[in-house]
């Protein structure tokens, strides 16, 4: 994990350095994005998202994700596949920053061990947030955000305990074309 946060620090301060400009999505632009997320407990998450930007402010876009959760002994995989709309605010004209925010849902396939003892466990889930997509190049972003995830069933790890929330800080690379 702690790898995880010198990657996340090194990203952040190469994207300080670049002084490179950058000009906002327009219609039609296509987003790439790769991201590892913070949640606060053993977990790695990692994630793929394709977007699609429907005017400069509006994009759409699916997420596949994985989850992989220590539990001493034990690990457990989740498997997350969804869709997203974000809105950027582009008119706030902050150099090489496009702040958004983000609303989505999807489906989970978790195999964490819950209170009904079943061995693999669906649900539906929610989430809601926000970040910054600072731009390193015309057409490469650092993303950070902060994200309130709620799903229908107890899918979530917390400290050897399965939850039906967490809070995630998802880290990552997006590419533009």
């Amino acid at each position: 994990m702690t790898r995880l946060y010198k990657l996340g620090a090194v990203l952040v301060a190469a994207g300080m350095l670049s002084v490179q400009g950058y000009a906002a999505p327009e219609t039609g632009t296509q987003e790439l994005g790769v991201a590892g997320a913070f949640e606060f407990t053993d977990s790695l998450y990692l994630d793929v998202t394709y977007g699609y930007f429907v005017t400069p402010e509006w994009e759409v876009k699916g997420v596949v994700g994985v989850a992989w959760d220590d539990w001493g002994d034990d690990d457990y995989t989740s498997i997350l596949i969804g869709g997203a709309v974000d809105y950027h605010f582009t008119m706030l004209d902050v150099e090489n920053m496009l702040p958004y925010v983000e609303v989505g849902v999807g489906y989970i396939n978790s195999d964490l061990p819950v209170a009904v003892d079943s061995d693999d466990e669906d649900a539906f889930m929610a989430r809601i947030g926000g970040g910054v997509k600072y731009f390193l190049a015309e057409n490469t972003a650092l993303n950070v955000g902060l994200f309130f995830e709620w799903a229908s069933e107890d899918v979530y790890s917390d400290e050897d305990e399965a939850e039906d929330s967490q809070f995630v800080i998802p880290v990552g690379l997006n590419f533009y074309f």
